[in-house]
């Protein structure tokens, strides 16, 4: 059962992803709710549960827009891969440091999918994308996950029980 809960998650943040995150645009930026998730289990399960969701998150990403299939299952594996790299390898331990790793890991995500469409003739990646795009994303992502990241750790971190805020990290 524990293997499946993962995929579950993703399921989830795919639910939320087409049915709320429409309806939450702050000036045309929305949350990137899968790559949350990926990111999420990937912080909680660690490097090889990461790659596994960010593929599947970002095939699930590709599958809803219309740009090519695989741009964003190669680039959420990659940020999932970095974002348990970075916790792994980080001694503080609280809050705040999963939150700078899902800004971190929203605008690495949001710039390597405009540089790759960018590659493929696709779209442009220019600092105006970076500024106007990117950046309020990565903190709008931020603002979701002091929400968003408790409740799925909770619900990843069923079979170790939490007494403090601090386990969620």
């Amino acid at each position: 059962m524990t293997r499946i809960i993962p995929y579950l998650t993703m399921l989830g943040a795919l639910l939320v992803q087409v049915a709320l995150v429409p309806n939450v645009a702050v000036g045309g930026v929305t949350p990137n709710v899968l790559l949350l998730a990926a990111v999420t289990i990937a912080l909680v399960k660690g490097s090889r549960a990461g790659i596994v969701a960010g593929f599947v998150g970002g095939l699930l990403f590709d599958l809803l827009g219309s740009g090519p299939i695989g741009v964003g299952a190669m680039v959420f594996c990659v940020v999932a891969f970095v974002a348990a790299s970075l916790k792994e390898n980080t001694f503080a331990d609280g809050w705040l440091v999963p939150l700078v790793i899902v800004f971190l890991a929203s605008l690495v995500g949001e710039i390597g999918y405009m540089t790759v469409l960018a590659v493929l003739g696709q779209g442009a990646g220019t600092l105006g994308g970076i500024l106007g795009r990117a950046l309020p994303a990565g903190l709008y992502n931020v603002v979701v996950a002091v929400v968003f990241y408790p409740w799925v750790a909770r619900f990843l971190r069923r079979d170790k029980p939490m007494t403090t805020f601090r386990r969620l990290a």
